[in-house]
Parts: C-alpha cells; sequence; structure tokens
C-alpha cells in the first residue's frame, strides 16, 4: 500500500493495557488556505509497528479539529 501522507503524533493518554490516545497536528491545505488540523486517534498498542508507526486502518476512532 502507498503512503500518502505521515502525521507525526505523540501519546497523550494510557487509556490501559492494550490501548492509547494519540495526538498530531499537521498544516493542511484546504480551498486554498493553509488550515492547521489536530487529530486524535485511539489505537490498540498492538498495532503499533517496529517503527513505531501505525496504518491509518488500525485507528478506532478519531476526533479531528481545525485549530486555525
Amino acid at each position: 500500500s502507498t503512503v500518502h501522507d505521515r502525521i507525526s503524533s505523540v501519546v497523550i493518554e494510557e487509556i490501559n493495557q492494550d490501548h492509547l490516545l494519540l495526538r498530531g497536528r499537521k498544516s493542511v491545505l484546504y480551498k486554498n488556505a493553509k488550515r492547521l488540523v489536530e487529530i486524535q486517534a485511539l489505537i490498540t498498542r498492538k498495532d503499533v509497528s517496529d517503527e513505531d508507526t501505525i496504518n491509518s486502518d488500525s485507528i478506532l476512532e478519531t476526533t479531528v479539529n481545525v485549530l486555525r
């Protein structure tokens, strides 16, 4: 599969032994304007690869906020 985009994120909460909550921010172009979006994602720890990445298909729940 092709990687279209990546968002660097940090673990903001360890929900329990199996689940982590991540948060990442990225500037994106939307309707010819730059927007800063923040994404929170609930993931299962076992879905994190050896390279510390996770495929977006593995995200259990997401919240997306436009910060500006």
